[in-house]
């Protein structure tokens, strides 16, 4: 079962990025959810700020992407991001989450 305690998802860019999209895919039993907030950090992983404002992203069994409105889309070299689960509801045994990027 996905807590939120056994995450968050962790990955690193070496080059810089621009973040078109999160988009996001849970499944389980009880209708299970699980909400993130996804935050770009810097070089140590640390200092990090939301790549969505305050928004969070609502992963269902249907599928779910950000609001499309990303307050942070320029990522610096050597960063690396973050997705924090903030939040599950039912019972989530299994999560997909893609990021959409492109590097210059």
């Amino acid at each position: 079962t996905i807590t939120t305690s056994t995450y968050p998802f962790l990955f690193h860019l070496t080059d810089a990025a621009t973040i078109y999209s999160a988009n996001c895919i849970v499944q389980g039993t009880s209708t299970p959810t699980v909400t993130l907030s996804a935050q770009e950090c810097d070089n140590l992983g640390a200092s990090c700020a939301g790549i969505d404002g305050a928004t969070t992203i609502v992963c269902d069994t249907n599928g779910a992407a950000d609001d499309g409105i990303l307050s942070n889309t320029s990522g610096d070299a050597d960063d690396w991001y973050k997705l924090d689960l903030t939040a599950t509801g039912g019972t989530p045994t299994q999560l997909t989450v893609c990021v959409t990027y492109t590097v210059p």
